[in-house]
């Protein structure tokens, strides 16, 4: 059967993007142009009514389902590192609408609101880029090698921390001090959970200092074994996940204010439920 006569005139690759992660920390690799960029596509008419659904947004299937679009080369769109995630949402804002995009920052001394419009292009260009491996050598001998969170734990972590806020609003409703107690408990356990996670999805993998330097990929060893080390060690591994997951476009300003001129730093917030109002 003949292909669709309209096949030539489909949207086509607007920007090519270099990853943070370079490809690396993917189960599946992406498939790479021959510079070792990512082509993305402008969004469609469709794409757009899936990041304005409030119900596809929280559960984080309305941006999964807009990656799957806009970077097809990438095969588990869920396991995107956060990164690179940045990178991509920059470039898809680029390939949809343009370079340009306005942004409103609020005076911290005088609460003036200014409208900047920023490059993205230059904002792309402060992209720093990841180590092909981290490695977080415990004093037991153990060696835990970790990665960036993915997008798909960033979901389940902005979940969280939705559903955090609203047992916050209950507490300060009137209820008395056992359900608040009882409250507080849950926010605690939440935040707990929240944190866990970000730390579990961060190791890849664990190197044990015995004779045949096993290494332990198994998921539900190494959270049982992460649920019975110690702080320090907790910590230690913690720590670099974050350090990692800060790696990437970081899209600084000092914007000095129109009305009393103090500068104003900041940085520009990638979310993809307003990043494309």
């Amino acid at each position: 059967m003949a292909g669709n006569p309209l096949g030539e005139y489909f949207r086509k690759p607007a920007v090519y993007v270099d990853l943070p992660s370079k490809g690396n920390y993917y189960e599946q690799k992406p498939t790479l142009s021959a510079d070792g960029e990512l082509a993305v596509y402008g969004m469609t008419a469709k794409d757009e009514l899936h990041l304005k659904n409030p119900d596809a947004l929280l559960n984080g299937q309305g941006v999964i389902t807009v990656l799957q679009s806009v970077v097809p080369d990438i095969l588990n769109q869920r396991e995107i590192p956060i990164p690179d995630f940045n990178s991509i949402l920059i470039a898809m804002r680029i390939a949809s609408f343009g370079k340009d995009m306005d942004y409103e920052i609020t005076c911290g001394s005088c609460s003036q609101l200014d409208t900047v419009t920023f490059d993205l292009y230059e904002v792309l260009a402060t992209t720093q880029f990841l180590d092909p491996e981290y490695i977080v050598k415990l004093d037991s001998g153990v060696e835990v090698y970790v990665g960036p969170t993915t997008v798909e734990t960033q979901n389940k972590v902005s979940m969280g921390q939705l559903e955090q806020g609203r047992l916050i609003d209950l507490i300060n409703t009137d209820l008395d001090s056992d359900e608040k107690l009882k409250k507080f408990s849950k926010i605690f356990e939440k935040i707990t959970g929240i944190t866990f996670d970000i730390v579990q999805d961060g190791i890849r993998y664990v190197k044990i200092p015995d004779e045949e330097g096993t290494i332990v990929k198994n998921e539900a060893h190494i959270i049982e074994w992460l649920k019975n080390i110690t702080r320090d060690e907790y910590e230690k591994i913690q720590n670099l996940v974050t350090e990692i997951n800060l790696i990437g476009t970081k899209g600084t300003y000092d914007h000095a204010c129109t009305s009393c001129k103090h500068i104003n730093s900041g940085t520009l917030e990638f979310d993809p439920t307003n990043f494309f109002v």
